[in-house]
């Protein structure tokens, strides 16, 4: 019997991975046992979600990874060798957050270094070597030597504690297949650390990223799309009177979908725009057959928006069930199926700094992006524009799938004319969909679960 190691510390792999036919093809080889490596304050929700017959929940204390120093060094000095729009505005934000005067000059000084030491492969390679050198390297040797794997499957490998099982694999020579988790990390975790022997991407941008950021050998690289969408093929999952009922929605009214951001990103731009959907309704603007499906970020809801609670023409949702104040989130099968009938049911997506954008170009659902900071008038780099601007997002815009409001009027017309025509920027919405989502065929989970038994079998 072959045995695997699968990683899944972020709360999105449940949703990309385990909820997917990846796992569920793996889980049925009777020659293959599956250790699953998860936070140990989610132990619970693994055994009850995921235990099969050859499959085993080992969950880690990841206090001891945290806590490393060394470890914690390396992660930081690796956003040093990828200069962007992400890494600026990051640097930004911890300035405003923080002024003084040596804060700035610290800001000046990391943003000169960045730009100075990202780019050059030769640089890269030294990095890595250092990093290879010194970092802790033994935080996984008891679950190496009691299980002894035959290959490692790092779903993330941008987050620490899978770069810490990609280096510790590796120095036993055990094979490592590695997976970029979404659409934004090639740009925003900082410099590729450890490379995996093979590397699993979502499209052409992402291999591409991949190549040019982090000189990831293109040979090595597969393009298997995204697993997490093989599912919305198969939408609905509930009958339009049914999910209406369960989400406490009326099923003969129209829908628009808002997903705001947290408070953190957008103040008081969600509140104000929630009261501009009721207003525009209430006078017309907005035709009266409509209802607003607030469905709150997993792990940066706001909580201000319970207001609209009681209100007929609002739902309320706060998906998943987040524990230790926010950190560890528990994202069901079942919570997927009810993204997909939600989306599937809209009939015009809002939404802010979220990549709900990509789950509403498979059913070519018509999408607005805020592109503003409520009554506020905010500087740039405190602004949810500064979102927008990412290589990512900007990439994504090119193709013409989203109206971008940058004021709530604009925001309420462009509503009611995708309301009126749904096709209106269809084009655009294709090209992106070819863009991001690769093949939207169904086949993302088998084609990426094959890929790994062919290294096994």
């Amino acid at each position: 019997m072959k045995t695997i190691f699968i990683t899944a510390y972020h709360p999105f792999i449940s949703k990309n991975i385990l909820n997917t036919n990846v796992f569920g093809i793996l889980k049925q080889r009777k020659n293959l046992r599956i250790i699953l490596l998860v936070p140990v304050i989610l132990k619970d929700f693994f055994e009850n979600n995921y235990r099969f017959d050859n499959v085993v929940i080992e969950s880690i204390d990841l206090a001891p990874f945290s806590k490393s120093r060394l470890s914690n060094f390396f992660s930081r000095a690796a956003f040093f060798f990828t200069y962007n729009h992400w890494i600026r505005y990051k640097r930004m934000e911890y300035l405003n957050a923080h002024w003084s005067f040596y804060n700035l000059v610290k800001f000046r000084v990391f943003m000169v270094l960045t730009r100075i030491l990202s780019g050059h492969k030769i640089l890269n390679k030294i990095f890595r070597f250092f990093d290879w050198r010194y970092s802790p390297n033994n935080f996984y040797k008891d679950y190496f030597e009691k299980y002894k794997p035959d290959i490692v499957f790092s779903t993330d490998v941008y987050d620490d504690f899978d770069q810490a099982l990609i280096k510790e694999a590796k120095i036993r020579k055990i094979f490592v297949i590695g997976m970029i988790r979404s659409w934004d990390n090639n740009i925003s975790k900082g410099l590729m650390r450890c490379f995996p022997d093979k590397l699993i991407v979502n499209n052409e941008v992402i291999k591409k990223e991949a190549i040019k950021l982090h000189n990831y050998p293109e040979g090595n690289i597969f393009i298997g799309g995204l697993p997490q969408f093989d599912d919305y093929l198969k939408a609905p999952f509930k009958s339009r009177e049914e999910f209406f009922e369960s989400a406490g929605g009326d099923p003969e009214k129209r829908t628009v979908l808002f997903s705001p951001g947290s408070r953190g990103i957008s103040a008081d731009a969600n509140i104000i725009i929630c009261e501009a959907f009721k207003a525009a309704k209430e006078s017309g603007d907005l035709p009266k057959d409509i209802q607003f499906f607030i469905r709150n970020h997993p792990t940066r809801p706001d909580r201000a928006l319970e207001k609209f609670k009681n209100d007929s023409d609002f739902i309320i949702e706060m998906p998943g069930k987040i524990k230790n104040s926010g950190k560890f989130l528990e994202f069901s099968l079942q919570d997927n199926r009810h993204l997909i009938d939600t989306i599937y049911y809209s009939d015009v997506v809002v939404w802010i700094v979220t990549s709900i954008g990509l789950d509403s170009l498979v059913f070519d659902k018509p999408q607005i992006v805020v592109d503003f900071d409520g009554l506020e008038n905010k500087s740039y780099w405190l602004s949810v524009k500064r979102f927008n601007d990412e290589e990512h997002m900007l990439l994504f815009f090119e193709t013409g799938a989203v109206k971008i409001a940058d004021n709530l009027e604009n925001l309420i017309v462009y509503i009611k004319e995708y309301l009126e025509n749904p096709s209106i920027d269809r084009e655009g919405r294709k090209k992106a969909a070819l863009q991001q989502l690769w093949k939207a065929d169904g086949k993302s989970s088998e084609r990426i679960a094959n890929f790994i038994l062919s290294f096994l079998f």
